[in-house]
């Protein structure tokens, strides 16, 4: 069989080598090697190379395809792996999904931040999130990881590898909020639009690889969905808004927010008061002298979530700025000149006017700069007078006000907008999860991190869910049957997965939930999701979701609501037993009589809820480690227990006077046979004086050692509702 293989290669490079000749001849090209000289494989791979580099993509798969399933890896003398060629041949003759598996493959065949490797990669990562090809998301994503990995370490890389690098660095950097670009090494204060203004320090790509980790906030699936989120849109916006390499600012918008829901273009064309009285007088203005302006708005990210960006004198290339840089140059420059009916300075204000009655359509807050302009031009038409402005100091005082306007914007929504958002969540019903937590520490010396939990009954419904969805659903044929899936994910200080808890929690029937809707404090149950960690420094992913039917096998697996949250930068419990150690303080409700019974914190029902009555019978649990024996093999402690209430003034006495604050506290000394207590405090809060209609509670618990004189304390907060919570 081997025999039979080689001569079957040796007769198709006889064959291809004088089709080739022909082909390169009425090219009039000269080849680059002697392919005599070459080994076999090297001659059809060098070929099928050339092949894709010239467009003939249906024989470079030809030629190279025998190549690729010999050896994944092949890398030819002159053009590199012979996989990065035949996926990009593959992907204009048969589409994206063999060119990715090509690559995929050959990546793994490549040493990994090899010359080869980072060239495929980058095509990977492109190539995936451009065409929407979802089964390679997951392996493109991780693949990008790598490569923010080497932010900071990227000056020994060959100069082409090291761009690609850079630039999906540069598309990073777009969204980073303030203090991750200071710890990074960039100035927030500093614009970055390009490769050349990026001052990574070392430890950038520790930092960054971290960050990224910490945007997933879907707990439950091992994808990270705002990273993929962030690719496709970087590849939307590179298809639709780079230019020679440049991401302009509509594309860098673009990155951070995702698509606009109102746009606008502002255009001159159409007017033809300004043809008539500006532009036809005029011998050297032109309406191509007045830039084109795009009006983007995300109206559900607030008043000053709006963008207006200015075609540049390349064009097609948009920047933010105001109305003023759609003015021509030399209007923009010579607007204030003298005289009653300068030229510059009419051509000024009749182009304010038009970009901002265009404008005051969409966005109230063009409205007074546009009804003054057009007032005073009205004034103008009717031949002037003596109280107003003369058109030169009309215009200045526009000018001045339209560059106060548009700092105040750009201020504000630096404020408000913030470095980016996410629209994940946008077709997604929320769940309103309320939830404490508290660690303690296990006999073995993991650290375990309880999350408490609870939902409002009104809000588990499976109809109105259904009812709100896009989806045509028959709801007769619905189980009435659904549950909260909880799951809790661990994450290292670098924010790598490590393991994940999961529990789920039957919810009543729509009947019952029905019967129950509107009454008082009408909540399931209060749930516990636990997970143990024996790192020093972790954080915690927190997902509940909402499925219709009682199991995955149920219904489709049908998402009815969704809720995240995480915690991050938790530290683990001391467990050397050389100091003093306390848990966090649970929130339990608790009854008088249970504190005659054996002390059993697991027990004990907690409570999630962030705020309380002053009826509600609340307590406080912790533990307490490693306590020191005296001389005869006891333990002594003491335990202070203070409460700060903190009740808002009204009006101006609170800027005067600030909040009132409330302040007790008790103190109990108590001993042991143990170095490890449990401890249960009873609040009783129906005794408390003058309480206000709502108040920020904080208890603290201070434990000494009274052996050692070492200390520890916790404390937990709460809002007081004086009436119905």
């Amino acid at each position: 069989m081997r025999t039979t293989h080689l001569l079957w290669v040796a007769g198709l490079i006889g064959f291809v080598v004088v089709g080739c000749a022909s082909s390169t001849l009425s090219y009039g090209q000269q080849p680059q090697e002697n392919v005599a000289d070459l080994s076999i494989d090297e001659s059809i791979a060098t070929l099928g190379v050339e092949a894709a580099k010239r467009g003939d993509y249906e024989e470079s798969v030809q030629l190279l395809t025998p190549v690729f399933e010999n050896d994944a890896g092949y890398k030819t003398q002159q053009g590199g792996a012979v996989g990065y060629w035949l996926g990009h041949a593959r992907d204009e003759v048969s589409g994206p999904q063999p060119a990715l598996r090509t690559w995929n493959q050959t990546m793994r065949a490549l040493d990994e931040m090899s010359p080869a490797w980072m060239r495929t990669a980058d095509a990977l990562v492109r190539t995936t999130f451009a065409t929407g090809t979802h089964p390679y998301y997951e392996v493109a994503a991780q693949t990008f990881m790598t490569f923010i990995e080497q932010a900071g370490n990227t000056a020994s890389f060959p100069p082409a590898e090291r761009r690609r690098i850079q630039q999906h660095l540069l598309e990073t950097t777009f969204v980073l909020p303030d203090n991750i670009k200071r710890r990074v090494g960039l100035d927030p204060a500093d614009e970055i639009r390009r490769i050349t203004d990026l001052t990574f320090n070392e430890h950038a790509g520790e930092v960054l690889t971290a960050w990224w980790r910490q945007q997933d906030r879907q707990a439950a699936t091992p994808s990270n969905e705002r990273l993929m989120e962030h690719l496709v849109r970087v590849e939307d916006a590179r298809r639709a808004y780079m230019h020679d390499e440049y991401i302009d600012a509509r594309g860098r918008v673009y990155i951070r927010l995702g698509p606009p829901p109102i746009t606008l273009d502002v255009t001159f064309d159409d007017s033809a008061e300004l043809w008539r009285e500006v532009i036809r007088p005029s011998p050297s203005l032109t309406s191509f002298d007045f830039s084109p302006g795009i009006y983007w708005e995300y109206d559900e990210l607030g008043h000053e979530a709006h963008f207006l960006f200015f075609e540049e004198e390349q064009g097609d290339v948009y920047e933010l700025g105001g109305v003023m840089d759609m003015m021509p140059r030399r209007v923009r420059n010579h607007h204030a000149t003298q005289g009653s009916r300068s030229s510059n300075t009419y051509a000024f204000l009749r182009g304010m006017e038009v970009a901002l009655a265009q404008l005051s359509v969409y966005n109230p807050m063009y409205m007074e700069r546009y009804s003054e302009v057009e007032n005073y031009i009205a004034y103008l038409k009717t031949g002037g007078g003596l109280n107003f402005e003369t058109p030169t100091e009309q215009a200045v005082k526009v000018n001045h006000q339209s560059q106060r306007e548009d700092h105040r914007l750009k201020r504000i929504r630096r404020e408000t907008v913030g470095a980016a958002q996410s629209t994940l969540d946008n077709d997604q019903r929320p769940l309103d999860v309320q939830m404490r937590w508290a660690r303690f520490l296990d006999q073995d010396g993991a650290t375990r991190t309880e999350v408490y939990w609870s939902v409002p009954t009104d809000d588990l419904n499976p109809r109105d869910a259904i009812g709100e969805s896009p989806l045509e659903v028959d709801e007769s044929a619905l189980p009435d049957e659904s549950r909260v899936v909880a799951t809790a994910r661990l994450e290292d200080e670098q924010h790598r997965a490590a393991h994940q808890a999961t529990t789920q929690t039957d919810v009543e029937a729509p009947a019952d939930l029905e019967q129950n809707r509107g009454q008082e404090a009408a909540w399931i149950l209060p749930q516990t999701v636990a997970i143990r960690s024996e790192m020093p420094s972790f954080h915690l992913g927190l997902q509940w979701d909402q499925r219709l039917g009682a199991s995955a096998d149920a219904a489709g697996n049908f998402l009815l609501r969704q809720s995240t949250a995480r915690l991050d930068s938790l530290q683990q419990l001391d467990a050397t037993s050389t100091s003093l150690e306390m848990s966090d303080v649970k929130l339990v409700t608790v009854d008088p009589e249970s504190l005659r019974t054996p002390l059993d914190g697991e027990a004990l029902t907690p409570y999630p809820q962030q705020t309380a009555t002053l009826d509600t019978p609340l307590g406080v649990y912790f533990e307490v480690y490693h306590l020191a024996f005296d001389d005869s093999d006891r333990t002594r402690y003491t335990i202070d227990l203070e409460v700060n209430r903190e009740q808002p003034r009204r009006g101006i006495s609170r800027w005067v006077r600030g909040d009132d604050v409330t302040q007790t506290a008790t103190t109990t000394t108590s001993e042991s046979a143990q170095r490890r207590v449990q401890e249960l405090f009873l609040l009783d809060m129906e005794s408390w004086d003058d309480v206000g209609d709502q108040e920020e509670v904080t208890l603290t618990v201070r434990v000494t050692d009274d052996i050692t004189g070492d200390f520890v304390e916790r404390e937990v907060k709460l809002t007081l509702l004086n009436g119905a919570s």
